[in-house]
């Protein structure tokens, strides 16, 4: 080793070897340090990682990042919890904007805002996705004609005419856009209807004594008011029909609504001109109210944008906030016979 001049190496970092001597030329020895050498020690970096990597007794200093705390770990983070921390904290999202970080389901990126009563997409509108666009119907069951009802003056405009073997006299629509009547001629049954085209597709028998009005409710399950005054779950699938509970209360014809918004069920009745709540766990009736309804066939329909209930009855159309009971008139609808009103998506 040329010892001559070191000093063209100052400044440089010094650099040790370990060796091993191998005494007996059994290719294997136990390291020994080169003497007059310091011990090599390479210097350490930090890393965002939550340990003092460089030993100066501060954790991860100079390499956290600006983030926010992500409670539901759903990549979005609440604006009004920033901190310092690592890329790699699963608590943690370099991303805010999430309105609700108790639930997984809401933050600026999803699919769709559906009818929840949250603003499911954070962008201060509520459940503007469901439905959108969609139209009011309704079928004259007298004239088997299906039509579309402007829900501010309750004009109609004829859609097509049912080429069916039956008559319905309830249907509703789901949030995925599928069509389910009830037919009450011969057998009571359920069947899928297109009332664009005016065509439907028999389910079958669903063995209940009669079922007023139908509505789809949370998880698109279906349900429907017997005739014995029950309140029924049915299979929009099959057709079959299970009974939830009785409703408690004396009813005539009957309608059902879904208001997602608040998750409430509502009934009409035709025997009292009362509306009532619905407990979908016990079928029991509740918060019973009178309205100056003049109801014979039932039609109901909520409306998430105004928060009132449509109803309507033989040719007349009415609104009702279903909180106080005050009802409006809209106007007369230029039908025959009126048994129910669905939202759909609009008809080519």
């Amino acid at each position: 080793m040329d010892t001559a001049d070191l000093t063209a190496d100052a400044g440089l970092p010094v650099v040790a070897l370990e060796v091993g001597v191998d005494s007996d030329s059994n290719d294997t020895g136990s390291p020994t340090e080169l003497t007059g050498f310091p011990r090599p020690r390479l210097p350490s970096v930090e890393l965002c990682n939550g340990i003092d990597d460089d030993g100066d007794g501060e954790v991860d200093e100079g390499v956290q990042v600006d983030m926010y705390v992500d409670a539901d770990g759903d990549g979005w983070g609440d604006a009004e919890r920033p901190v310092r921390g690592c890329h790699n904290d699963p608590a943690l999202a370099t991303q805010p904007g999430d309105c609700n970080d108790l639930n997984a389901w809401v933050h600026p990126d999803v699919d769709s805002d559906d009818c929840d009563g949250e603003d499911s997409d954070c962008d201060g509108e509520f459940d503007e996705d469901s439905k959108p666009g969609w139209s009011l119907l309704t079928i004259d069951a007298k004239h088997d004609t299906v039509y579309t009802i402007d829900p501010g003056s309750a004009a109609t405009e004829p859609v097509c005419t049912l080429d069916i073997d039956g008559r319905i006299n309830s249907l509703d629509v789901s949030e995925k856009g599928l069509a389910i009547a009830h037919n009450f001629d011969g057998d009571d049954s359920l069947a899928i209807l297109d009332p664009c085209a005016g065509t439907m597709i028999p389910l079958g028998p669903h063995g209940s004594n009669g079922i007023g009005g139908i509505a789809f409710g949370p998880d698109d399950r279906l349900f429907g008011i017997g005739s014995k005054d029950q309140l029924i779950e049915l299979d929009p699938t099959t057709g079959t029909a299970r009974v939830v509970g009785e409703l408690g209360i004396d009813i005539g014809n009957s309608g059902l609504a879904w208001d997602c918004t608040t998750s409430t069920m509502y009934g009409a009745d035709a025997l009292n001109d009362t509306i009532f709540e619905i407990d979908l766990e016990t079928g029991a009736a509740m918060e019973v109210q009178s309205v100056d309804v003049p109801f014979e066939n039932v039609g109901l329909e909520y409306d998430r944008h105004t928060g009132l209930l449509y109803a309507s009855t033989q040719t007349r159309l009415y609104t009702i906030d279903p909180v106080t009971g005050h009802s409006d008139f809209v106007g007369h609808l230029d039908a025959g016979n009126v048994d129910d009103l669905a939202w759909y998506p609009t008809c080519p």
